[in-house]
């Protein structure tokens, strides 16, 4: 018995709720458009960003455009973003912008980086309290990248120079075992010398496996837009504070419901 009596209070008091929210719609609607200016004020508050942006766009050889699968390119156009944000790149970019003076902790540079893909391109984008500053570091940033691009690119060569010379000493051998040689073999010096030139080059480009700097060898990247100066700033979070606050307002409406806050009004008007 007393159970049902809790149930039917608990029925009771959902339905008294629902009635009030529908007899007083439209103070939830005050409450949700407060809390959503409240929100929406709070974000315009805070300090404000300058993102500066700059591109690189990677281009495959036309050459490997139609042999390369799906995979393949997308481990390239990955392999790119790698070099971008990895963290010798990111450090030597923080470092330099604290010894230009634009900021005093490497953290405050790395903190406000970030890069994305788009499709075929890499876009940097950097978000600091100052518009200069933005640029700066991520001109800072893309002239780094650039750099450990183009070191990876001559990797890459060096790479072909390996094959080149294993092919060598592949042939130099298997002249060497031939009983009858159409052609003079190479000598035990020759051999040498190519093992020599093999392992020398092997040791320089120890950083990625063979066929990953093969591939990478297949491509071009370029700088296609510099790091810019942003002329306002932007506004980050506006519509999640806005529908912040409306959500506010809306459970301080039920709250209010809950409580019997219009009914207790209205009383104390009659008195």
């Amino acid at each position: 018995m007393a159970e049902q009596n809790q149930e039917t209070s608990k029925d009771l008091l959902l339905s008294d709720v629902f009635i009030r929210a529908a007899r007083y719609w439209w103070l939830v609607t005050i409450l949700m458009i407060a809390g959503g200016v409240a929100g929406l004020l709070i974000a315009l508050l805070q300090k404000p960003l300058y993102e500066s942006t700059s591109q690189v766009t990677t281009v495959i050889d036309f050459a490997y455009a139609n042999r390369l699968k799906d995979y393949e390119e997308d481990f390239l156009l990955s392999a790119i973003g790698d070099i971008i944000t990895s963290d010798e790149v990111i450090q030597a970019t923080a470092t330099a912008a604290v010894t230009l003076g634009l900021f005093t902790n490497p953290d405050e540079v790395t903190r406000g980086m970030t890069a994305s893909r788009q499709g075929y391109r890499w876009q940097l984008s950097t978000r600091f309290n100052d518009a200069h500053a933005s640029q700066k570091v991520n001109q800072l940033w893309l002239d780094s990248s650039m750099r450990a691009l183009e070191n990876l690119r001559q990797q890459s060569i060096k790479a072909l120079a390996q094959i080149n010379t294993e092919a060598q000493v592949q042939a130099c051998f298997q002249q060497s075992v031939v009983l009858e040689p159409v052609s003079s073999y190479c000598t035990v010096d020759e051999i040498r010398a190519l093992l020599t030139q093999s392992e020398s080059t092997n040791n320089a480009t120890s950083s990625l496996s063979l066929l990953n700097r093969l591939l990478i060898s297949r491509i071009s990247f370029q700088a296609t837009r510099e790091a810019e100066l942003p002329d306002q700033p932007v506004h980050i979070g506006l519509n999640t504070a806005t529908l912040a606050g409306a959500a506010i307002g809306l459970l301080t409406a039920i709250i209010l419901f809950v409580l019997g806050y219009p009914r207790v009004l209205r009383a104390g008007c009659q008195k």
